[in-house]
């Protein structure tokens, strides 16, 4: 699982790389930048708890519930076999305010809003998921901890 998330991840690595040059102006601007707004968490067990609560209500019962349990049976009545495109696109929509990751929002988030439908499951589309981002979390949280990433 972890080889699966580092390909992903460096996919949307090269995406950034492409979009800063096609589109400078969509580069982040510093202060989005966790390392730029981090101090050393060397010792501070307690984030990890911090984490874990906000896995859960951002993705089990926020994002994926929403976009994937409730909208996206209810968008099929409109858009049939196109619906994971527009719950793809409507999710990345409420992203808005992270206009330079929508190239990986839109790639990843066709990938996850089509497996909930194939396998007719919200419970897919939480763990694909939490593939790419809660388990790179937790273990960037846990390396920043022990003092081996800053």
């Amino acid at each position: 699982m972890i080889v699966f998330v580092n390909v992903g991840y460096a996919i949307s690595g090269g995406l950034d790389e492409f979009r800063e040059k096609i589109l400078p102006f969509l580069t982040p601007p510093a202060y989005t930048e966790i390392q730029n707004r981090a101090e050393p968490a060397l010792g501070q067990w307690w984030l990890l708890g911090v984490l874990a609560v906000m896995i859960v209500f951002n993705y089990l019962l926020g994002e994926e519930l929403i976009f994937r349990g409730i909208l996206l049976p209810k968008m099929n009545g409109v858009f049939r076999k196109w619906d994971f495109i527009a719950n793809a696109i409507l999710f990345a929509t409420c992203h808005l305010h992270k206009i330079w990751v929508w190239p990986q929002i839109l790639l990843f988030n066709c990938i996850i809003p089509w497996a909930a439908k194939r396998f007719k499951s919200y419970w897919v589309s939480v763990i694909i998921h939490a593939a790419f981002d809660a388990i790179t979390l937790i273990v960037l949280f846990t390396l920043a901890i022990l003092g081996l990433a800053q």
